[in-house]
């Protein structure tokens, strides 16, 4: 029995008074099966779409885009639902979306179209527990196993290829005979899959606990999604990434180890179609993969104005340094000064010290950070404006 939330218990409920058919589907039952919080749930059902939309009457529904492939969505608290009309689907040409679906009464032949075993079980409370190509068993052992024919699944959606995989990584599950030779043999497809969806795909994979396991058993198909040649070792490029246990660093880890340049890095990610935010974030890391973190607080304190904090904690993630991930939580939990955004005088207090130039005062402001991460004036307005006057005094800061 799974015990299901409130809104999907009223979903079902309707639909079942009305006459239909209604089960949870997919994700959501293969979760709940292995115990853990779904993120979200899937309904399907007998009732055709403007079927649905007449059982929730009264309740905004939201059915433009999905109409068409039988899914209509319901508003319940804010939070939307989706219900979708059991169906079979039509034929694929482009090895991504069914040309057209056709809609059908039975769970049964809703269930066969789907990807794996696991992601094909259904439960209704009042219907109970529907499992016809035995996904339950394939948790309890462990299985990534196509529903069918897996060479036919894979031509249909060969994203589905890359789907087995971060399955297999995230759940640590294995990857059945079949399937993971059929997986191979389709590589070649996911040239049609557009970028965007591989790299999400790939992204969630690389944060599995298994990514490491997975990397090494199917070199074929990341050689596939991936710009070619490898200069780097493959398998020292997955042991690497495998090790780091900052899930952001494991594609990094191996970008830079696969392409050990950033130029190369940066290749990869633009063939992925990575958002901006992912590349310059694995390019950053490419470039300082090497660097040598400091041992002493003041010269960590001068890297960090360079670099920054995010960029040496994840430098310091990668190498395992435990001394410099220690000083740098020391510079963030005192508030060390190590930025001009930081420092207790502004470009204007210095002009009213009389440094009118604009280069002048930010030779100045510079100046003045230094010395404070040297700790040779604390980082305070008064202590920051006697020093200054100082430093004008003896020539060493000049008003132009």
């Amino acid at each position: 029995m799974i015990n299901l939330p409130d809104n999907i218990n009223l979903i079902l409920s309707r639909l079942e008074a009305a006459g239909f058919a209604a089960y949870c589907v997919g994700g959501c039952v293969r979760d709940s099966f292995m115990n853990k919080e779904p993120l979200d749930w899937d309904i399907c059902t007998s009732a055709e779409p403007q079927e649905t939309v007449k059982v929730f009457e009264g309740f905004k529904t939201v059915n433009k885009n999905g109409l068409k492939h039988g899914t209509v969505t319901v508003i319940l608290e804010s939070k939307p639902y989706e219900i979708t009309t059991f169906r079979t689907d039509g034929e694929y040409l482009d090895n991504r979306r069914p040309e057209n679906v056709t809609f059908v009464k039975s769970i049964e032949g809703d269930l066969a179209r789907r990807d794996f075993t696991i992601n094909a079980m259904a439960f209704s409370p009042k219907r109970g527990f529907i499992d016809l190509f035995g996904g339950s068993k394939d948790i309890k052992n462990g299985i990534i196993k196509c529903v069918g024919d897996a060479e036919k699944r894979f031509h249909e959606d060969a994203l589905r290829i890359m789907r087995a995989l971060r399955f297999a990584s995230v759940l640590g599950f294995e990857i059945e005979s079949k399937t993971a030779n059929a997986a191979i043999l389709c590589r070649g497809l996911l040239k049609n899959i557009s970028a965007e969806r591989i790299c999400a795909e790939f992204l969630k994979l690389m944060e599995g606990k298994a990514a490491e396991k997975i990397l090494k058993a199917y070199p074929e198909i990341f050689a596939e999604i991936l710009p070619q040649p490898f200069i780097g070792d493959y398998f020292t490029a997955a042991t690497e990434a495998g090790r780091q246990t900052s899930l952001k660093n494991r594609a990094a880890v191996f970008l830079h180890l696969l392409y050990e340049c950033p130029e190369g890095v940066k290749t990869a990610a633009k063939k992925l179609k990575m958002s901006r935010e992912t590349t310059n974030f694995l390019i950053n890391v490419s470039r300082n993969f090497d660097l040598k973190l400091p041992t002493d607080l003041v010269a960590m304190r001068h890297l960090v104005k360079t670099l920054g904090t995010e960029t040496l904690d994840d430098i310091a993630g990668i190498k395992g340094d435990a001394s410099a991930a220690a000083l740098l939580d020391e510079i963030k939990n005192k508030r060390l000064c190590c930025s001009l955004k930081e420092l207790k005088i502004s470009g204007g207090e210095l002009k009213k010290l009389g440094i009118k130039q604009g280069k002048a005062v930010g030779i100045a402001l510079e100046r003045l950070l230094n010395d404070v991460i040297d700790e040779k004036v604390e980082n305070n307005k008064s202590s920051l404006t006697e020093y200054t006057v100082k430093l004008k005094e003896t020539g060493e800061i000049t008003d132009d």
